[in-house]
C-alpha cells in the first residue's frame, strides 16, 4: 500500500467518524463551515483528541460553485431543531 493510499484511507476514516458525531449531534456546523462542538461532549483527553481538535476548523468545501457545498438551511435547521436538543 502506497502513502496515498493511506492518507485517502486516513481521510475517509476521519469523514465517516465526524458524520457519524454529526449525526450523534456531537458537532454541527456554523454558518462560515466552521465544526461547533456540543457543550454536552465532556473535556476528556480522547475527546480533546479527536472531537475538541476540529473545534472551530472549517471544513473543506468542494470548490468554489457554492450550490455544491453544504445546504445552510439544512445547517440552520439541524443548529435550530436538533443540535443540543435531544434528550
Amino acid at each position: 500500500m502506497s502513502s496515498l493510499d493511506s492518507s485517502e484511507q486516513l481521510k475517509d476514516w476521519l469523514l465517516v467518524v465526524l458524520l457519524d458525531a454529526f449525526d450523534r449531534d456531537l458537532i454541527t456546523l456554523d454558518d462560515r463551515y466552521r465544526v461547533v462542538a456540543s457543550s454536552r461532549v465532556p473535556h476528556t483527553p480522547t475527546n480533546g483528541q479527536w472531537l475538541y481538535a476540529f473545534d472551530g476548523r472549517k471544513i473543506a468545501l468542494p470548490g468554489s460553485d457554492e450550490s455544491t457545498w453544504p445546504n445552510l438551511d439544512f445547517i440552520h435547521y439541524h443548529n435550530d431543531c436538533v443540535f443540543e436538543r435531544c434528550t
